[in-house]
């Protein structure tokens, strides 16, 4: 191996470029293969990295002094820990103007792999090179991306280079140089350049979660929340897996301690419906695009649930709902829409070891129900997921929290109140499955009879859409209670006995169907007692 060097470098020494080329690929091709006895050409290979370094500054050949900087890369992979000193000295030479300084892609492409494999021979002794290394290169991917002419090769070395320093040197990256990396990789993951850099992208990413400190990092994430909303959907739910996987990375008692700033860019996380739909332009999100990110954000809100206990939650819990709430009436639905959206989610996730917290949107709830306006589009979906939130709550009541009367009672009116609107929307989906599981959890004759007295005095409306939401209702509620709700079919029967001639034949024919249903739990015909 030192004669093969040695010949190597009296090959470059020649004036013929082309000779000096391809001797420096041989160079290249055997010491990445390995075909030699390591401690024989160690010695050797460090020796030739000075005069690969002054090739690299002084030839005049772009090709040329873009293999030279690959040698130089693979020598200090294969041997660089052997001689620290001889690779810092090859490091300034990678970072100057002739490398990552060089106008040609190619070059920087080089000078950024390089630069990863120096700081993963170094470690900490890069932490020198840093600051005039990383915002360097995070300019020239930005630039590349803001142009729309980043490839896929200079975006994987810059990546390698970054995630090398996410490694190693984690503690020399400053808040500036967190914030840049942020943005660009926004930038990439708006530009779509494909699986394989969405991989390296969010490799990297990850990185961020585990190696920066948690204050830190979430005082990022916060600092850069509107350049990932301006970016896209895509950045966003990229920015959002950082936050899960910082949590899912800490402890108990870490997640609780940073529950604050957790809780300050869910609260960021929250308003995006608010933001886009406030006033709706040619670049705002669409419906599906911030219902993937308010799923995103609802994982990870979560994942920091599973993490502290309900002193911690609850106060965090008590914010969100005050906040969604203490707004103009327009952003109110906006931002409530969302939060009820997390509200099944939460409800639905941890469903009996929550039923308590139905308390803290109780009011909040009723309210909302008394002033929706479902010709209005979100308004309407507001009403839906306020409605899919409270069935969540009742099903999964398992202490008796709705039967208070406290409790009871003005959910009660709220919903049943809600048959006003059956000539507007259908009410099979959301409000009678929601008074379904009402009646369930509240599992009480008092409760039933109050419940019965004024679903019968709906079948009686003026409106045949109102009469028919009342009978499917009576249906559903026959069918999911059974005898223990037909104990009020004394009540039941003189309404029965005018819905079988209803004006409407809709109506007319619901009714014969929850007749048969009642026949068919109590075992006996109707008929008998009908007349």
């Amino acid at each position: 191996m030192v004669d093969f060097v040695s010949t190597i470098q009296g090959l470059v020494q020649g004036v013929d470029v082309q000779t000096s080329l391809d001797a420096l690929r041989s160079f290249e091709l055997r010491l990445s293969k390995r075909g030699f006895e390591p401690l024989a050409g160690q010695d050797a290979c460090l020796g030739f990295l000075l005069e690969l370094t002054s090739m690299v500054q002084k030839s005049t050949d772009e090709p040329t002094r873009r293999v030279a900087l690959s040698c130089i890369d693979t020598i200090v992979e294969t041997f660089g820990k052997k001689d620290v000193d001889a690779v810092i000295g090859a490091t300034k030479t990678v970072i100057g103007t002739q490398c990552l300084g060089s106008a040609r892609e190619e070059m920087q492409i080089t000078s950024l792999l390089s630069l990863a494999t120096i700081v993963e021979v170094l470690g900490g002794e890069f932490v020198a090179f840093v600051p005039q290394t990383l915002p360097k290169s995070l300019d020239l991917l930005n630039s590349k991306l803001d142009d729309g002419a980043c490839s896929e090769r200079l975006h994987h070395a810059g990546y390698s280079f970054f995630s090398a320093l996410l490694i190693y040197t984690p503690w020399a990256i400053t808040g500036s140089d967190l914030d840049l990396l942020l943005r660009v990789s926004h930038g990439s993951a708006n530009a779509d350049l494909g699986d394989s850099c969405s991989e390296e992208r969010r490799a990297s990413l990850n990185l961020i979660a585990k190696q920066i400190e948690t204050k830190d990092c979430c005082a990022a994430l916060g600092r850069t929340w509107a350049n990932a909303m301006t970016e896209g959907p895509e950045a966003l739910k990229e920015h959002l897996r950082i936050l899960e996987a910082q949590i899912g990375a800490l402890s108990k008692s870490a997640v609780g301690r940073h529950s604050e700033d957790f809780a300050t860019l869910l609260t960021k996380a929250f308003d995006l419906r608010r933001i886009q739909f406030s006033n709706r332009t040619e670049d705002s999100f669409e419906d599906g695009e911030v219902e993937e990110v308010e799923e995103a954000t609802n994982t990870v809100a979560v994942a920091m649930i599973y993490k502290i206990n309900d002193t911690i939650f609850r106060p965090i819990f008590a914010h969100f709902v005050e906040w969604a709430a203490s707004s103009s009436p327009t952003a109110a639905v906006h931002r409530q829409t969302t939060l009820y959206g997390f509200l099944t989610r939460f409800f639905d996730g941890l469903k009996s070891i929550v039923t308590s917290y139905a308390g803290l949107i109780l009011e909040n709830a009723a309210e909302i129900l008394g002033r929706v306006d479902v010709s209005d589009a979100a308004s309407k979906l507001l009403w839906t997921r306020v409605l899919g939130t409270l069935q969540k709550c009742f099903a999964y009541d398992q202490d008796g929290f709705w039967q208070a009367p406290a409790h009871f009672t003005p959910i009660t009116a709220a919903l049943l109140d809600q048959f006003k609107h059956a000539a507007n929307i259908p009410l099979t989906s959301e409000l009678i499955p929601s008074i379904t599981e009402l009646a369930a959890a509240a599992d009480s004759p008092n409760h039933h009879k109050t419940l019965n007295g004024s679903i019968l005095k709906y079948t009686r409306s003026d409106i045949p859409a109102v009469r028919l939401a009342a009978v499917q209702c009576q249906r559903s509620l026959t069918n999911r209670l059974g005898e223990e709700w037909l104990a009020l079919l004394p009540e039941m029967l003189p309404f029965i006995s005018e819905l079988q001639e209803d004006d409407d034949e809709t109506v007319e024919r619901e009714t014969l169907g929850w007749i048969k249903k009642i026949e068919d739990v109590l075992g006996e015909s109707l008929t008998p007692m009908l007349q």
